[in-house]
């Protein structure tokens, strides 16, 4: 039954996609005390620290952390570990925008392999980027995965909603 649930969903959300607008990422450059914006190719890949637009909404990717996991019953599997990555979404359009963790924002190692959000990194999260941001507002929380240990790389692939194409990529080296 959940993979029925599952798969009509899917099926929902890229129906939705599918009449969707295009959203370009645009970088956010500081040369003065005002911003100046620059847009963006759509294949465009930014740095942690970097802060760019998609429509309406500026995001920031502040940092990322990793943890072995402070509860003793939510931690990693052997040879893993959590990864956080810290994200400010701002609101600069004048209705109010809603963000999704799960929908907005997908991990891939260099590999092209999708890293699934995990429950038990969640825990340790320094807030959560789910929910509706109004106009002139800003949301700041952390996104969980469970990754291998070690050094590598991963790319945090940005949607602005599930309306658009138009979507950026951040570097996440751990």
């Amino acid at each position: 039954m959940k993979k029925i649930a599952y798969l009509l969903s899917i099926g929902i959300i890229l129906t939705l996609v599918g009449c969707g607008t295009t959203n370009v990422p645009t970088k956010v450059t500081s040369t003065t005390p005002s911003t100046t914006e620059q847009v963006a190719p759509k294949a465009e890949t930014f740095q942690i620290g970097d802060t760019f637009k998609l429509g309406d909404l500026q995001y920031k990717v502040n940092g990322v952390r990793t943890s072995a996991g402070t509860n003793q019953y939510m931690k990693p599997k052997e040879g893993n570990t959590f990864l956080l990555i810290d994200v400010t979404v701002e609101n600069q359009g004048k209705d109010e925008a809603g963000i999704s963790s799960m929908l907005s924002f997908k991990l891939s190692d260099k590999e092209g392999r999708s890293q699934e959000l995990s429950l038990e990194a969640l825990t340790e999260a320094r807030g959560k980027l789910d929910g509706s941001i109004p106009p002139g507002r800003k949301i700041t929380g952390e996104l969980g995965f469970q990754i291998p240990t070690g050094p590598q790389s991963f790319e945090l692939g940005i949607k602005a909603d599930l309306l658009s194409t138009g979507t950026a990529v951040v570097n996440i080296p751990v």
